[in-house]
């Protein structure tokens, strides 16, 4: 006899831990969102049944739509029987409503695509609270990525020696040894719990990486299937891409009219009711006929492919009519009025992309790819830097790590407004946060800012912002979309160029870049300033330079011209995540756009240097498994410091100053600092006690002019955590 079913009221948990009691569940095919061993957990977590192969015994199958269309022998066994064959959703949306939900809203077959349309009725689904489980579910939710909550920040300019102390004292001294060129500090070891929880960590960020393709991956004149058939290209024709799961994206196109592109990816999360799910719409126009026209649909969960459904047109006019209804809808909004859109509540947002191509060309006319020269006349160690830099796969790890969802936002089409519209939410939450810091108000901040900036958290509720080192990881995340955006830019400007690839990327730089001879006495005496600002008592980090280069960015030096006769120029390090050097290399150092929060700023919007490599190194966002970082040496015209002991928000140096000094509790021996070169001094010296009682455990420098800057040096560091 079933359990009686237990009466809930609206604050109850719902038991969730026997949804599919009764249920035997087979699974078939290669293409699940997660690995079939997860999935047959959270299915036994839930009461089901599974089994390996087809047997009478089975009920429902679990596959998605591309291995559906493949149609495996277990799934032909299963549809002759007449029993369910369901979509990966049908699992999820369970969970997630806390009971089961219909199979008919998650079968898949032609009869359902084609006579049914559940696109209200399964977003309704997403809207419902997430259940609370038993102690099976619990364990198998353990499985599902939770948010980072140990992001690093990106840029030197985000300062967190508060962290820092605590961690310091949470930690016990470590062993160091220091040689010429290298220091080392010896790391406690993990223990096999983390060390196993690192391990599943890293191999679910692979699998998100693995299931992604950038625009950057692939053109419109690649094949649209890889040769097992198991993962599909995005199809880039014109200023838009079409949605990768549309079953013919190789054969149309997204319609633009020279206007308007009309696609639109919608998003809307709500953390009071757990909805995280987006919507995409797109009026596509075959490649073979200019009259057969498909107004596509696709829903669901962040991170999920989701439901879709196509709509077919023999003209225009009612193709365009169902794309507006179907915006409108949505969105209570307008597509034609859409440059001034207003989220109206319950409804979806519009992602701002950026349709913006170089000599764009109709969808039609085909591309004849250009074959890039496979020898490079770059000096190897130039092209290993440039190879560092431009490395996509790195930049989509450290956005997945950040829980950014790049399926709906692939590298480089999130439009610049929309990250300025993060910022802006950022801002408020930092109100919030250091004002009233009312629940309710950040809840729906969080659920704004989620709604603008696209969140992959699985099935769990999306985590409020309501910390400061949550926000400065946003405001992190923010800067590195901004410095990717950049990145993929001079990427996709680099296609036409028909030199070796890397030179190519080279060019795109407009830079001089060159590898220092080691026998040098300045590689040497850049070496020896790396080691002796290395404070091995502070950070618990090793640390050894593996290459240098000098650089002359165009147009840097007759901005710096006004700024070279000044009596104070010190060479000093600045440090960022990899993800950020295309931009900082080609465009510059940059100060904080106006939107951005304060916080991090703790002596206001500038660019901030330090003396101590240790400082700037631990910006660089490095781990045990990416030890990698890259560093710069700038020239800076620092001339009457402002000096001060303790945070100061300031907009620009007080009058008569040209920067700001803010005085460490450790700084370099001032007997060991020495000139380079005329006019330029190392602040050398062994990292020293200064005597002071400060808010700042080394020095830091900040300038609020960028013409006071001048990059002179690049170094690869290998840091050892």
């Amino acid at each position: 006899m079933p359990p009686k079913k237990r009466v809930l009221n609206d604050d109850s948990p719902k038991n969730a831990s026997n949804m599919l009691s009764g249920c035997v569940v087979a699974l078939s095919g290669s293409t699940f969102t997660q690995s079939q061993g997860e999935l047959v957990s959270l299915l036994e977590s839930i009461g089901a049944q599974t089994a390996k192969t087809y047997s009478a015994k089975v009920t429902h199958v679990l596959t998605t739509q591309a291995d559906y269309n493949k149609g495996s022998v277990t799934i032909k066994k299963a549809l002759d029987a007449g029993i369910f064959v369901v979509s990966e959703d049908f699992l999820h949306e369970s969970l997630t409503a806390g009971k089961k939900v219909k199979e008919s809203e998650y079968a898949l077959s032609k009869k359902k695509v084609d006579e049914s349309d559940s696109e209200s009725s399964s977003e309704e689904e997403q809207a419902k609270p997430k259940a609370t489980r038993g102690k099976k579910a619990a364990a198998a939710k353990k499985q599902v990525v939770q948010p980072d909550s140990d992001s690093e920040s990106s840029d030197e300019s985000s300062s967190s020696d508060e962290e820092a102390k605590r961690s310091k004292k949470k930690q016990k001294p470590a062993t160091t040894s220091t040689t010429s060129t290298t220091s080392t500090t010896t790391i406690p070891k993990k223990t096999k719990k983390e060390l196993d929880d690192e391990v599943k960590e890293n191999l679910l960020l692979a699998e998100k990486l693995a299931d992604l393709d950038s625009d950057l991956d692939s053109d419109s004149d690649s094949d649209s299937d890889s040769d097992d058939g198991s993962k599909t290209k995005i199809q880039i024709k014109g200023r838009a891409a079409v949605d990768i799961n549309f079953p013919r994206n190789s054969d149309f196109h997204v319609y633009d009219d020279g206007k308007d592109v009309y696609d639109a990816t919608l998003n809307q999360t709500e953390i009071a009711q757990n909805n995280n799910k987006f919507y995409i719409v797109q009026l596509l126009q075959s490649d073979n006929n200019a009259n057969q026209f498909v107004v596509w649909t696709r829903w669901g969960r962040e991170g999920k492919v989701g439901q879709s459904k196509p709509f077919d047109h023999y003209s225009l006019s009612g193709a365009k009519s169902d794309f507006y209804k179907k915006f409108y809808e949505k969105t209570s909004n307008q597509f034609d009025n859409r440059h001034h859109f207003v989220k109206k509540s319950g409804k979806y947002d519009l992602l701002e992309m950026d349709y913006s191509v170089k000599d764009a060309e109709e969808p039609k006319k085909k591309k004849k790819p250009v074959v890039h020269k496979t020898e490079c006349s770059l000096d190897d160690r130039v092209q290993n830097f440039i190879k560092l830099i431009f490395d996509v796969k790195m930049m989509k790890q450290t956005l997945v790590e950040a829980k950014f969802d790049l399926k709906k936002s692939p590298l480089g089409k999130l439009h610049k407004n929309q990250i300025t519209k993060g910022y802006q939410v950022l801002k408020d939450i930092e109100t919030e946060i250091n004002g009233k810091c009312r629940r309710d108000q950040l809840q729906s901040l969080s659920s704004r800012f989620y709604t603008l900036i696209p969140h992959d958290f699985g099935f769990n509720v999306p985590p409020y912002i309501d910390t400061i080192s949550h926000l400065k990881d946003k405001i992190n995340m923010l800067a590195s979309l901004a410095d990717i955006e950049i990145a993929t830019t001079l990427i996709k400007d680099s296609a036409d160029d028909d030199s070796n690839l890397l030179e190519a990327y080279y060019k795109q730089l407009k830079s001089d870049i060159k590898p220092l001879d080691k026998s040098t006495d300045t590689y040497k005496n850049l070496v020896k300033y790396a080691m002796d600002s290395h404070d091995t008592s502070y950070f618990r980090f090793g640390l050894s330079v593996d290459d240098i280069y000098s650089v002359d960015r165009e147009g840097e030096a007759p901005r710096f011209d006004p700024w070279k006769k000044n009596d104070n120029k010190l060479l000093l390090w600045h440090g960022s995540r990899l993800t950020n050097w295309c931009g900082i290399i080609s465009q510059g150092l940059k100060i904080a756009p106006p939107e951005a929060p304060k916080t991090g700023y703790r002596f206001g919007k500038g660019i901030y240097f330090a003396d101590c490599i240790s400082k700037s190194a631990s910006y660089c966002g490095t781990s045990r498994d990416k030890p990698t970082a890259i560093m710069i040496l700038c020239e800076v015209a620092l001339g009457n410091m402002n000096e001060l002991d303790h945070d100061t928000y300031m907009e620009k140096a007080p009058a008569g100053t040209h920067s700001t000094k803010a005085r460490g509790m450790s700084h370099p021996d001032p007997n060991g600092k020495f000139p380079i070169e005329q006019g330029l001094h190392i602040p050398g010296g062994k990292i020293v006690k200064s005597g002071l009682n400060t808010s700042c455990s080394h020095n830091e420098f900040i300038v609020y002019d960028i013409d006071q800057v001048k990059i002179r040096y690049i170094l690869k560091v290998h840091v050892k955590n």
